[in-house]
């Protein structure tokens, strides 16, 4: 519009600027005639008359150039006006889940969710498209089934019951907002949640808004609780309780409800990991445990966990060694047991089970001494000892060795060059890489990933320390290592401060996750304003420039008929 004004004024002012020309004057011979004074005549007095006006058709053509301006500018008015959305859709992905009953300065983030949605409304219905189509995607643990949103009035059904007793995650929202559009061809999608934005798409050409309800609250939860059972059956099985904080100090303690009544445990933090915590119990054993926080937090669906634990079942071994006695706390024998023996140039029949004793899978521990083992006896997970610690062993060195956690924490290097055992004798197996030389490159420990097995000295009990102490670190460092039982995963079920049952709670635990930019929801006006089609209004200002054009061209004319 404004530069339509603008060449309009500077077609007026080159017009006016034609007029005022005056031209230059001629030189000429004139008779002394000319000269001679004349009779006045009378004054002469301008009058009206009913008749063609003169240079008819240059005022014709200026009047055409005003008409197409003024009509120009009511065309660009229009055209203005009209600037709306030629279609509208919007899909709303509206958060569920239990942590939406938060509470943020007296209401709760659903409540602020559904102001919200409640404005993105106003803002398509402001909009004025042409078309609009709304739709609504209720998120729990997975999407809900797309249903019509009104543009005013009363939200649909499903939100009449307000929270899911179920914990989400970001994957499910995300989800939602991929859906397939079917009856709505989509512009926008809004995804209202407590949760922090993520970048993603929803298809292209769709704008997608995330509004983030609801400020960080400190929070602390229980994950986990599972039986945890020692490696030789020696000491006594513990319940482990894991957890997460986040936005708070780690709480003070966690009440366990078992079969031997209360305990009040002390909260540790994990090192490893920043924002979690565990704490442990004695096993009482089977029954149903109840571990609760004994405080109250920002978010009460994950506070207390119950579970209904079995008695761990016993490790079965095959126990094979002549010179050192089972553990009185391994059972013998038994599926999936463990078979340690040695026997240098172990026979392929040695392998066999005792009768009476039921025959193992393939994932049977197979501990023997690993000379002259066959090789199909290595397909599965072994633990093979040398004859390393004898008498009269001279001192050595320690060469490079890789960090072991699980075998060599206990060992002390400087004991184990006292008493250096001899290297394995000759190739090690496929697939086993060294794991600890001495400095003439022998190999004392190897290690195989899959399946697991290790290499280790023979333990001798008959020695003298350290060469005693050394061997039988070394050998039960690696039986644990590879004998350890998993811990028990158990069917946990959380209860909130009501004691209502909230699936999979963990899962939103750490709501004092940071809060995300504001979403305007003004861009679900501002990105649809699209022209209706071609504007007009240009080509009536170019015509009006070819009217103003023929009028001077007309003047021209009929002025060089006057002179000559």
């Amino acid at each position: 519009m404004i530069w339509a004004a603008a060449i309009i004024a500077l077609a007026g002012l080159a017009i006016l600027g034609w007029h005022m020309q005056r031209p230059r004057p001629r030189s000429m011979a004139v008779s002394f005639a000319r000269f001679v004074p004349q009779l006045p005549m009378a004054p002469s007095r301008a009058r009206f008359a009913l008749t063609w006006p003169r240079d008819g058709w240059a005022l014709a053509c200026l009047l055409v150039a005003a008409a197409l301006a003024i009509w120009a500018l009511l065309d660009g008015r229009r055209e203005y006006q009209s600037s709306r959305p030629r279609h509208l859709g919007l899909r709303v992905v509206l958060d569920l889940s239990a942590s939406m009953g938060v509470r943020d300065a007296g209401a709760t983030r659903l409540a602020q969710a559904l102001a919200r949605l409640d404005e993105a409304r106003r803002q398509v219905a402001g909009a004025g498209p042409k078309s609009a189509c709304l739709e609504l995607v209720a998120v729990g643990a997975e999407p809900g089934a797309v249903q019509a949103l009104p543009l005013a009035g009363d939200l649909p059904a499903p939100l009449a019951g307000g929270l899911r007793h179920e914990g989400a995650e970001v994957g499910s929202l995300v989800a939602a907002a991929m859906l397939p559009q079917v009856d709505c061809v989509l512009t926008h999608v809004l995804v209202l949640t407590d949760m922090p934005p993520v970048a993603m798409t929803a298809g292209e050409g769709v704008d997608v808004i995330w509004d983030q309800v609801g400020a960080p609250v400190g929070n602390a939860g229980i994950r986990q609780l599972q039986v945890m059972q020692s490696a030789f059956g020696q000491t006594t099985s513990e319940i482990r309780v894991e957890g997460v904080v986040s936005g708070q100090d780690l709480p003070d303690a966690l009440v366990l409800d078992g079969p031997s009544g209360q305990q009040q445990l002390s909260i540790h933090p994990m090192p490893e990991a920043e924002g979690r915590w565990f704490a442990t119990a004695a096993y009482a054993g089977p029954g149903e445990y109840a571990a609760r926080l004994a405080a109250a937090d920002g978010y009460d669906g994950d506070d207390k966990v119950v579970a209904r634990l079995q008695r761990p079942a016993s490790l079965a071994v095959d126990w094979r060694l002549s010179d050192l006695a089972r553990p009185a706390g391994l059972a013998q024998g038994g599926p999936g047991d463990l078979l340690v023996a040695e026997g240098d140039g172990l026979p392929a029949d040695a392998l066999a089970r005792p009768a009476g004793l039921a025959q193992g899978g393939p994932g049977d521990l197979l501990v023997a001494e690993g000379d002259g083992l066959p090789a199909d006896a290595l397909a599965r997970p072994v633990l093979l000892t040398y004859p390393g610690f004898g008498l009269g062993r001279q001192p050595g060195h320690i060469g490079p060795f890789i960090e072991d956690a699980a075998l060599l924490s206990l060992v002390s290097f400087d004991a184990l060059e006292a008493a250096m055992p001899a290297a394995w004798p000759g190739p090690l197996p496929p697939g086993f890489a060294p794991a600890l030389v001495d400095d003439a490159g022998g190999v004392l420990v190897a290690r195989r990933e899959q399946p697991k097995g290790l290499i280790v000295p023979a333990p001798v009990p008959g020695l003298p320390d350290p060469a005693r102490s050394l061997s039988l670190t070394l050998f039960f460092s690696a039986l644990a290592d590879l004998a350890m039982p998993e811990a028990q995963q158990q069917a946990l079920e959380w209860r909130d401060g009501r004691g209502g049952i909230v699936a999979n709670a963990w899962r939103e635990s750490m709501t004092g996750r940071p809060l995300g930019p504001p979403a305007d929801l003004h861009r679900l006006a501002q990105l649809s304003r699209v022209s209706t089609g071609a504007p007009f209004w240009p080509w009536l200002v170019l015509a009006s420039l070819l009217a103003l054009l023929a009028e001077r061209l007309l003047r021209l004319a009929r002025r060089s008929e006057a002179v000559s």
